[in-house]
């Protein structure tokens, strides 16, 4: 195969302002002239509505709270919570046993309490204009079923004597829950009434989440479905009417809950925390927007986007967009950059169905480490961080974060155990942040690190890492494979260790199938010899297979949807002295089904670094040259190679990272970018190919006095595309998200082209052999200055598309091909592009090219092709040329030689002909 060199000018440079989603400006902070704790607020409508608080405080508002005036109730009790009936008639209670009543939108407020207990009421609810309840903080209830004309005051029945009533909620006129305090030894609950309140019983009792905890308020959205939330922090949930509860842990303590409808809930609390959730409970996303020391203690939404809070301080805020908090799922078409916090990175990341991103990395707190793991939604909302310290307060790190199919979150990476130095570490999230388990492994002690994750069909997790001990007599260590696998609830299957004893072996990828199988591949280092090894095993861990490849680094491994697996490294050339990139595609059996091998030139290293397999089993490539040059690949899924690009701007090395492809065939690359400098500071780059590989856009992301590296690239399923790594922000860095929607890639110049070398055509076959070709654009004036220029292949009928970003439509260009061993061959005449498009084609006569310089190779189908035979590149095929392959011939040089005229790999008499008789004939360069 041809050896292939392209280049490509086609690059849009993007620096974003460093700047996150503000979402407290979805909420408007509202004057309401109180300077003291509110606890309730009130709307039954968009503009009337009342709040409550401290020293007796309550005002009205008929303006959605944009203005109130003062209501009076002749007292300075706290007031604790509002039910209002409708525009006229509602009820307030508050300390000192009272329960207001008004009967004329407030104007007047009187206690209809006289059963002459005092203690504070902090828990009310309606039915109905006629029917409710109200409990003090001493168990005793009051009931009314005439609309508060009497109250009838009782003991609560079977609801501990240690315990306070913080709570209440009616789903029916005779069923009540209400929640309570913690006490002595006795941890906070939940009861149930279906007798409108004659006796309870306990419906959450859960010693181990709310020992030490009071149940601040319950919330029934059904008569199925209900909440309560916590001053630990902690949200129940139950779907059965309380006979069992879930639950959820969340940053801050709980206050109170409000559900506008049956999908749509909120809920508030302490250092102004808010969440909220529009699938009943099963996600909650949390505004992380903290203030320390403002509580939130009253809220209320008239629907699923209007609402307000209210808290310390005569706080109160309004929203009319949901809090600015998006949908669980809502894919949009925006682009956004999110910046964490000092010391961090994202080393990977993956994308749900919904375009939510998941990031895991590391935060550097206190001089070492923890595992960061992030869920943000489409347009960059945060909907949770979480944290990861091991036992031993050392430096832990994520380094894969893989979904399963119910969308729980794994992240894998290594933790620094108390006594046992680096572990490997497997945490479970529910999809909402809840961290369902931790679990650790270390073996005798040595250190361990993960390198890759699978989560397998049945929702498995099998961690790929190494072990790592001492070798006395070097200071790298032995090392060994291990493969841990563990069952859904976080239970150890099996681990088992590959390699042999006081050796080096690395891991490198892993990837199941359908049926559960596993398949790894790791390297042998044998010094002089590096051994690619590919494995295969059964769901019980029993090795099916092992394929090994001799002077060759393994690099990447992916599987189809067929259950095909790919494996990509690179491999020794000892003709060429370099190393050659190398595919391989096998069967579940482990048969081969292909294998190619790629020379990036004479002398050139190929390093391939990520693979990727589309769902028609289209395989993609990215890497880098010893030269400092990214390359993009992809082959059909028989393995023949669709294009192969090169991406060369002078000045700069590349080096990708990551690659993805979407369901449409396109291709991105991300990675980082540096100038040939004594500093280090790279940029993040973002490559965008179509599916032919003619197309390219580039994104550079970065201050170029500053560090900026992409390490993880995912695509959503509308074509969004997610890079992230970390940023420097100084002296620290900060785990870093790029999202870029479609349009962010705009579109370049296409010249798709048709030429023939004269050497290379097979006038037999009336085919070419493929090799890459140069184009330049030149001005249609004198001095003809070149525009730009574009590398691509010609494949064996002569096609090939050349990309360009600095050209521009209905403008007049030279085309000139420059190829390896032949002429410079000029247009006839200059073209331009029409809607980003050129189609130019040199075979059809030899007057396609300036000052007819073109011969004839074929004569059934007539075509013409470039002479061949310009060896040094000097314009002119002469004697130093045909010297040159002369002496190559006899010396029997092969290989991708420029003496080689016939691409055939070996110089000899055949290209020694064709020079001959071009310089014979005096063929040179033809142009204007």
């Amino acid at each position: 195969m041809k050896k292939i060199y392209i280049r490509i000018f086609a690059v849009v440079f993007i620096l974003f302002t460093n700047s996150a989603s503000d979402l407290s400006a979805q909420w408007d902070t509202l004057s309401t002239g109180v300077n003291t704790s509110l606890h309730a607020v009130q709307f039954i409508n968009t503009n009337t509505g009342w709040i409550a608080g401290s020293n007796g405080k309550i005002k009205k508002s008929t303006n959605g709270g944009n203005s109130w005036f003062n209501q009076s109730i002749n007292s300075s009790e706290n007031l604790r919570r509002i039910f209002m009936i409708d525009a006229n008639t509602g009820f307030i209670c508050g300390d000192s046993g009272k329960i207001l009543k008004t009967t004329n939108g407030g104007n007047d407020w009187n206690n209809t309490n006289t059963s002459g207990f005092t203690e504070n009421i902090y828990a009310m609810d309606f039915i109905n204009a006629s029917t409710g309840i109200c409990a003090n903080e001493s168990r005793r209830q009051f009931k009314t079923t005439n609309g508060g004309v009497n109250w009838i005051s009782s003991n609560m029945i079977g609801v501990s004597t240690l315990l306070s009533i913080y709570g209440i909620d009616m789903t029916d006129s005779n069923t009540v829950y209400v929640s309570t305090s913690s006490g002595y030894l006795t941890s906070a609950k939940v009861y149930k009434s279906v007798n409108f309140g004659t006796s309870y019983i306990q419906s959450l009792n859960d010693a181990s989440n709310f020992l030490s905890a009071n149940i601040k308020d319950v919330k029934f959205i059904n008569t199925s479905t209900g909440y309560a939330g916590a001053s630990n922090n902690n949200l129940a949930r139950t779907t059965n009417g309380g006979t069992a509860w879930t639950v959820k842990s969340f940053p801050r303590a709980i206050n109170q809950i409000s559900f506008p409808d049956t999908e749509t809930g909120y809920i508030c609390g302490e250092d102004f925390f808010k969440a909220k959730t529009d699938d009943d409970g099963d996600n909650w996303a949390i505004d992380y927007n903290y203030n320390n020391g403002e509580g939130l203690f009253g809220i209320y939404f008239i629907n699923s986007s209007t609402g307000w809070m209210c808290g310390s301080g005569g706080l109160l805020i309004k929203t009319t967009n949901g809090g600015g908090i998006p949908a669980s799922c809502n894919i949009t078409n925006s682009s956004w950059v999110n910046m964490y916090e000092n010391s961090s990175a994202s080393n990977e990341s993956v994308v749900d169905d919904c375009g939510n991103i998941y990031i895991t990395g590391y935060t550097n707190t206190s001089n070492s480490k923890d595992i960061l793991t992030q869920k943000y939604s489409s347009s960059g909302y945060l909907y949770w961080s979480k944290t990861y310290n091991g036992s031993g307060d050392g430096n832990d790190e994520g380094i894969q974060i893989k979904l399963d199919d119910d969308g729980n979150v794994f992240v894998a990476g290594h933790t620094t155990g108390s006594t046992t130095g680096s572990d490997f570490v497997l945490i479970k999230y529910l999809s909402d942040g809840q961290r369902e388990w931790v679990r650790t492994f270390d073996y005798l002690n040595d250190d361990e690190y993960s390198v890759d994750l699978a989560i397998d069909n049945s929702g498995n997790a099998i961690i790929l890492g190494n072990n790592e001990y001492p070798d006395p007599e070097s200071q790298f260590p032995f090392s060994l494979v291990k493969v841990l696998k563990y069952n859904t609830d976080g239970e150890l299957q099996w681990n088992h260790e590959l390699g042999v004893f006081n050796s080096y072996y690395n891991s490198l990828g892993i990837v199941c199938n359908n049926s559960n199988d596993i398949f790894i591949i790791a390297l042998h280092d044998e010094f002089q010899n590096k051994v690619g090894i590919f494995y295969k095993f059964n769901s019980s861990g029993i090795v099916q297979w092992s394929r090994s490849y001799n002077s060759t680094y393994l690099k990447s491994i992916a599987i189809g949807i067929d259950g095909n697996v790919y494996v990509s490294g690179s491999v020794g050339n000892q003709n060429t002295n370099s190393r050659d990139l190398l595919t391989c595609k096998y069967n579940n059996a482990g048969t081969e089904l292909w294998s190619r091998y790629l020379d990036g030139g004479l002398s050139i290293n190929d390093y391939p670094v990520s693979m990727s397999v589309s769902n028609e089993g289209q395989v993609v490539i990215t890497g880098y040259l010893n030269d400092g040059k990214p390359f993009t690949l992809k082959y059909n899924t028989l393995g023949y190679l669709q294009w192969y690009q090169r991406y060369e701007n002078p000045g700069y090395f590349y080096n990708p990272e990551d690659i993805a492809i979407e369901a449409s065939g396109n291709i991105y690359v991300t990675g980082y970018r540096d100038a040939f400098s004594l500093f280090f500071r790279p940029d993040i780059f973002t490559m965008k190919y179509n599916s032919t590989g003619t197309s390219l856009n580039v994104i550079i992301y970065g201050d170029s006095l500053k560090f900026e590296s992409g390490n993880s690239i995912s695509v959503d399923i509308s074509g969004n595309v997610f890079v992230t790594g970390q940023s420097q922000s100084n002296p620290n860095y900060l785990s870093t998200i790029l999202k870029y929607s479609p349009s962010d890639f705009s579109d370049n110049k296409t010249l798709n082209l048709t030429a023939l070398i004269q050497g290379f055509y097979n006038s037999s076959s009336d085919l070419m052999v493929q090799d890459t070709v140069r184009v330049y654009l030149r001005s249609s004036a004198s001095p003809y200055a070149i525009v730009d220029s574009a590398v691509s292949i010609l494949s064996n009928t002569g096609a090939g598309a050349f990309i360009f970003s600095n050209a521009v439509n209905s403008t007049n260009y030279y085309i000139a091909v420059k190829h390896r061993n032949s002429i410079e061959t000029w247009s006839n005449t200059a073209q331009q592009f029409t809607s980003n498009s050129m189609t130019y084609d040199f075979t059809t006569a030899n007057t396609q090219a300036y000052g007819d310089n073109m011969m004839q190779a074929d004569s059934s189908p007539l075509r013409f092709a470039i002479f061949s035979g310009d060896v040094n590149q000097d314009g002119t095929v002469d004697a130093t040329d045909v010297s040159n392959i002369d002496n190559d011939a006899s010396n029997f040089v092969s290989g991708y030689v420029a003496s080689d005229l016939t691409g055939d790999d070996f110089v000899d008499g055949t290209d020694f002909a064709i020079a001959d008789n071009n310089a014979a004939n005096f063929v040179s360069v033809a142009k204007p």
